[in-house]
């Protein structure tokens, strides 16, 4: 059923004005229901494969590969028939129908949000849906909410390692087209997808991509991956469309499925292949339930008003549209309970919490979350779990223990909940989802350290030392949002008083990490034997990493468990990179090498002082919670 429509008519015939605008509301609302029809296959191939522009980049693709036309022509046959989906309606409606029982099966509650302005905003322009990508279920709970509204599925660009039989076959029959993620290093692939995804704007077909590359292994945002962005830019700007919507979608859930394998593999276990063995395994998952999911489509943002603000050309352009699309993924995460219990509980010094505090801290950091919200109202609303536990605390604490996150335990009469060394990469990913809601509250606290109010100049530092990491905003921006959330945040602490949860712990893991990190590279850089500048092996130095992260905790070096996450220790190489600090660039030819390129030991000096007032006031902290439960006034 369309929306109202009203015709206005200043001369000519009525009639057929008013007959012209139902039909274009008509076959708007046909293209949202059934999409752009496909061409064969074979058409496909001959349009994208053909014209004067592909017979220049085959002559060039010729010269760089040595080969003849000829032959550059076959290599992008090939590459195009590995590349393109080819959608069936019969494996449509079985697979989506099929999805549709999975999703429901293991989520009991989902919540869709702004589903409406996305059809709006579709039914006149080509539209890309870009959404977070935290499970191999984004994309098929995205299509299952579609399926289930009556609304044209998207074509997908997915990884080629899901590029496996059966689920090859039937992803590219739904409308998965297979991406290489190291297509910049294939020429072939890299000028098929350009061409292909031209094809498909051109068409009007509606495209999703995950702008982060792959999943998330820290369940953090990862920072924007531009190639298929950039295709679409240039597509637009070739004047093939007159705008292009791109569809921001947040995906909050109240636990990942795949949880347990990303911890496994942020604590150096192997990455668990998709194929057969793994596809028929996953029956698992099917034996529980996963709590509450919240899809939100955000308002679209359309390309030509993001062009005609953005100076510079199409690199600036692609970037900040990038930096747009992943504020607005971020801010609209929804607060669930499983991230905040999880931030609760990592936080406290020994990753252990009486019930009371955890029911407190909870609070707190939903009311933090609140503060947040009524400056920036694109943040997402509290998951209905995370509601509940202002209601009755008894069954909600219930369901974080039989989730396998936390351990129950009792001691002199009191209940404690516990995160084990097992679970906490687990948990850190969950504490992840919702981390940039707390870390402007954090920082506030490092720099109002001594200080009435956040020293202005401690925070330009902790914001150039976070900014890559994090994905912070620009400077200023960021500065001035610290300031303005710091009368609140004071208001916030001194109502709840000792129950007010210290949030400068957060930075804590990462601030070791970067301390470990230099210490490291110092050390290797100081034992190299050759005449030649310093060049650190890539993976043998994570390995080293990996291989004394007992040792340091042990000692007491280094004091939290989740610092040694693999994820963690790759992200802290490319912000300290990118900082200019040291050069980690990806690997050409040959192995991949780090090396020192600037002065350290000023970064390495500032680190160990944050990082020092930081443990200090958590071991005191520690030493009040002893006298309390000794009952030692």
């Amino acid at each position: 059923i369309g929306e109202p429509r009203s015709v206005m008519v200043s001369s000519g015939n009525i009639s057929r004005a008013l007959s012209r605008a139902l039909k274009v509301d008509f076959y708007g609302n046909l293209k949202v229901i059934r999409g752009t029809p496909f061409q064969p296959i074979k058409a496909q191939a001959e349009t994208v494969l053909s014209g004067a522009e592909f017979e220049d980049e085959c002559s060039r693709l010729a010269k760089e590969r040595g080969v003849s036309i000829d032959q550059a022509k076959k290599l992008t046959t090939k590459a195009f028939y590995e590349l393109a989906a080819n959608p069936a309606r019969w494996v449509h409606f079985l697979v989506g129908n099929l999805a549709k029982l999975v999703i429901w099966h293991l989520f009991p509650v989902v919540r869709v949000e702004g589903l409406q302005s996305f059809v709006s905003s579709s039914k006149s322009n080509p539209t890309v849906i870009v959404p977070v990508h935290r499970s191999h279920l984004d994309y098929i709970l995205l299509g299952s909410i579609l399926f289930k509204s009556r609304l044209n599925s998207p074509l997908v660009a997915a990884g080629i390692n899901l590029n496996f039989w059966p689920v090859g076959f039937f992803l590219r029959r739904v409308g998965a087209f297979f991406v290489k993620r190291t297509g910049g290093s294939d020429p072939v692939h890299g000028l098929v997808l350009r061409r292909y995804v031209t094809y498909l704007l051109k068409r009007g077909h509606l495209l999703e991509f995950f702008i982060e590359g792959g999943r998330s292994r820290t369940g953090r945002m990862r920072a924007p991956k531009l190639g298929l962005l950039k295709a679409i830019v240039a597509a637009h700007q070739k004047g093939l469309r007159k705008d292009v919507a791109f569809v921001p979608v947040s995906i909050s859930y109240e636990q990942v499925i795949e949880d347990k394998a990303l911890a496994q593999e942020n604590f150096g276990g192997k990455k668990v292949e998709e194929n057969v063995v793994s596809l028929f395994s996953a029956r698992s998952i099917l034996r529980r339930s996963y709590g509450e999911v919240i899809v939100k489509f955000h308002d679209p943002i359309f390309l030509s008003n993001f062009a005609g603000s953005t100076t510079g050309g199409r690199g600036n352009l692609v970037t900040s549209l990038a930096q747009g699309l992943t504020d607005r993924m971020r801010a609209g995460t929804n607060p669930t309970l499983t991230a905040l219990a999880s931030t609760s509980v990592m936080l406290a010094p020994r990753y252990t919490q009486s019930a009371e505090e955890l029911i407190e801290s909870v609070r707190y950091l939903s009311r933090l979350s609140d503060i947040c919200r009524e400056s920036d109202p694109r943040i997402g609303s509290n998951s209905r779990t995370l509601q509940s536990v202002l209601q009755d605390t008894e069954t909600t604490l219930k369901q974080l223990t039989e989730s396998g996150l936390l351990d129950h335990q009792e001691l002199s009469g009191r209940s404690f909940y516990t995160i084990p060394e097992s679970k906490r990469l687990r948990s850190d990913f969950y504490r992840n989802a919702t981390i940039h809601l707390y870390l402007p509250y954090a920082l506030i606290e490092i720099a109002s350290e001594g200080h009435q109010s956040p020293d202005v100049t401690t925070l330009r530092k902790l914001h150039s030392l976070f900014e890559n990491d994090y994905l912070l905003p620009p400077e200023e921006d960021f500065v001035g949002q610290c300031l303005k959330l710091s009368p609140s945040f004071k208001e916030l602490k001194e109502e709840f008083g000792s129950a007010a949860l210290t949030l400068a712990p957060l930075m804590l893991p990462t601030l070791e990490l970067y301390l470990w990190i230099i210490n490291e590279l110092q050390k290797a850089a100081a034992s190299w034997q050759q005449d030649s500048a310093p060049r650190i092996p890539y993976e043998e130095f994570i390995s080293q990493i990996f291989s004394q992260h007992q040792v340091a905790l042990s000692t007491g070096v280094v004091t939290r468990t989740e610092t040694f996450s693999r994820a963690a220790i790759e992200s802290g190489i490319e912000a300290l990179s990118s900082r200019g600090l040291i050069s980690a660039p990806p690997a050409r030819r040959g192995p991949r090498a780090i090396r020192i390129i600037s002065d350290i030991q000023p970064e390495k000096a500032f680190i160990a002082k944050l990082t020092e007032l930081i443990v200090s006031n958590q071991n005191s902290k520690m030493i009040e919670t002893r006298r309390k439960l000794t009952g030692i006034v």
